[in-house]
C-alpha cells in the first residue's frame, strides 16, 4: 500500500496572497481577535484511499479508515487543489500547519501563541507541544506576519478579504466517481458510519442523494452504528 502526501502553497504579490492546498495541511489567518481556517471545508470530502484503489482492497484497519483523504498527492493519479485569494493587511498573521500540528493543538491555543509570541517562538512552541502530546504525524509549521500591527485595522472581517475557490465533486467527474467507489468499499466491508460521512460530505445534491440511496439499499441506518464487520 502506498502513501499520500499533503501540500500547501503561499504566493505573495504585494498585498495579495494566493493560497493553494491539497490534502489536510491547513492555513490559518489571524487578524487581531479573529481567526479562520481557510481550507476547513474546501475539499468537500476529506477522506481518501492511500495507494490501492478501494475496489478489491482488504478490510482496512480502523485507524486507516479514520485518516482517509480524497484530495491528496500519491494516492491516485489525479488531484484537484483548493485555491483561495486573500488581501493581506498590516499585522495579519498566516500559519501553514501540517495535520500533525492541528490534530494535537487547539485553534484557541494557536491564537494565544500568535498573540503572545514572535514568529520563531510560535513555530518552536507549536512543534514542542505537538511532540509533547504524542504527535505521531508530521509536525511542520510556517509562520508569516505581515507588517506592524500598530495602527492596523484589525476590525475588518477576514471574510471580507478572503475569496475561496471550492473544489467541486460531482457524480460524473473523476473525483466524484472515486468517492462513489470509496463509499461502496466502506459498505462492502461494513464501515457504514464512514460511508454515511462520505455521503453527507458530497456537495452536489444529486450525488449526495445517489450515495445515500446506495446506503439505504445496504440497510443503513438499521444496522448497528460504529466500526464493525458486516455479517
Amino acid at each position: 500500500m502506498g502513501c499520500a502526501a499533503t501540500v500547501v502553497l503561499l504566493i505573495r504579490n504585494r498585498d495579495e496572497l494566493c493560497l493553494a492546498q491539497v490534502g489536510k495541511t491547513e492555513v490559518l489567518i489571524v487578524r487581531g481577535e479573529q481567526q479562520i481556517k481557510v481550507f476547513q471545508e474546501c475539499n468537500g470530502v476529506d477522506f481518501a484511499w492511500c495507494g490501492s484503489p478501494p475496489y478489491g482492497w482488504p478490510t482496512p484497519p480502523e485507524r486507516a479508515m479514520e485518516r482517509l483523504m480524497v484530495n491528496c498527492l500519491g494516492g491516485r493519479d489525479f488531484f484537484d487543489p483548493s485555491i483561495s485569494f486573500f488581501k493581506v493587511r498590516p499585522g495579519d498573521s498566516i500559519l501553514l500547519l501540517s495535520d500533525g500540528i492541528t490534530e494535537k493543538i487547539t485553534e484557541e491555543e494557536i491564537h494565544r501563541l500568535v498573540s503572545d509570541c514572535t514568529g520563531e517562538a510560535v513555530v518552536r512552541e507549536l512543534v514542542r507541544l505537538g511532540k509533547e502530546r504524542g504527535g505521531e504525524d508530521n509536525l511542520t509549521a510556517v509562520f508569516c506576519r505581515f507588517g506592524d500591527s500598530a495602527g492596523a485595522d484589525s476590525e475588518v472581517p477576514i471574510s471580507q478579504d478572503l475569496k475561496v475557490v471550492r473544489v467541486q465533486f460531482t457524480q460524473e467527474n473523476e473525483l466524484g466517481r472515486y468517492i462513489t467507489d470509496a463509499l461502496k468499499c466502506c459498505i462492502r466491508h461494513g464501515y457504514f458510519d464512514m460511508a454515511k460521512r462520505i455521503a453527507d460530505s458530497a456537495p452536489e445534491d444529486a450525488h449526495r442523494e445517489f450515495l445515500l440511496g446506495l446506503l439505504a439499499e445496504a440497510g443503513f441506518p438499521r444496522r448497528r452504528s460504529g466500526f464493525h464487520t458486516a455479517g
